[in-house]
């Protein structure tokens, strides 16, 4: 999900910055965030040192745009298989696999393994990640959500009630994922997860406001 007061870029200015952005992810996940200069990345990508500084200014910079590159992979993704919902149980559960499909790729693990790693000596990368993504999916799915006429819920009870769905979508897959880079759930074993997490938030959404 892109900030709104990006500049819009050419196709070429795209390609560009695209590239950089790629080329970034590879060096981090392959040498870390410290061990990666700025001419690694430009050697890479084949870009140019005022083009990186003009788009991102610096190398965190450089990391926050991996971070919301890989969140906007994730949802143009759900986004992609996302179908025309009618109940909100239907709507968490294929929302559920998509988005856990797409979290346990091996592209996505390691830039979590990365941002655990190397956090504690920059803490800024924490941070951003942390502004970054959960939050950006919590309010994805709450906009999702809020489309239903069954749901009478206002926008922050719905991106409350989103985190709480998302994070208890993960509980039995991501942090074996993350120690165990060779760890991949059945489609099966995903959709049991996913149905049983829609069943327990969609009886919540759909409660009579007295009852909340």
């Amino acid at each position: 999900m892109k900030q709104k007061t990006k500049p819009k870029l050419t196709t070429k200015g795209h390609q560009r910055t695209q590239a950089m952005i790629n080329a970034a992810i590879d060096c981090f996940l392959t040498y870390g965030y410290e061990k990666t200069s700025l001419d690694m990345i430009i050697q890479k990508s084949g870009g140019s040192r005022s083009t990186l500084y003009h788009h991102f200014k610096n190398k965190e910079g450089l990391f926050s745009a991996v971070i919301e590159n890989l969140i906007d992979d994730i949802f143009l993704e759900v986004q992609n298989k996302m179908l025309e919902h009618k109940t909100a149980y239907q709507l968490l559960e294929h929302f559920g696999f998509s988005f856990i499909n797409k979290l346990l790729e091996p592209k996505t693990m390691g830039l979590y393994r990365l941002v655990i790693a190397e956090s504690v000596h920059f803490p800024m990368l924490g941070q951003a990640f942390n502004q970054l993504a959960p939050e950006n999916s919590y309010k994805y799915l709450a906009q999702e959500l809020e489309k239903l006429e069954e749901i009478k819920l206002d926008f922050e009870q719905l991106r409350h009630v989103a985190g709480f769905f998302i994070e208890m979508l993960k509980t039995n897959f991501f942090m074996k994922a993350l120690i165990t880079p060779d760890y991949s759930p059945t489609n099966e074993e995903i959709r049991q997860q996913c149905k049983l997490c829609a069943l327990i938030i969609g009886d919540y959404l759909l409660l009579d406001k007295k009852e909340k």
